[in-house]
């Protein structure tokens, strides 16, 4: 029978390893995460003033997204809604 490992043996396994490994568990982690940060994966945002949220899905290679820090949200009648 295989044991569960949890996120914090991940972690310790990981620390010597030459791999890039980061275990987020909820946003506000995501949020903090140093490598997010040094990436600027959530640095591209849509909507407007206090009510703006990354913009996803979000591409690793910063060449891939968009040079816009801040783009505003769609107008709900663009978007396909399917019932």
């Amino acid at each position: 029978m295989r044991r569960e490992i949890s996120a914090a043996e991940i972690k310790h396994k990981m620390r010597d390893q030459d791999v890039c490994c980061s275990i987020v568990a909820r946003l506000d982690e995501v949020l903090i995460d140093p490598q997010v940060k040094a990436r600027g994966l959530l640095d591209r945002q849509v909507g407007e003033g206090e009510h703006a949220l990354p913009a996803l899905p979000l591409s690793i290679a910063r060449q891939l997204r968009s040079a816009a820090a801040l783009s505003p949200a769609p107008p709900l009648e663009q978007l396909s809604i399917r019932q």
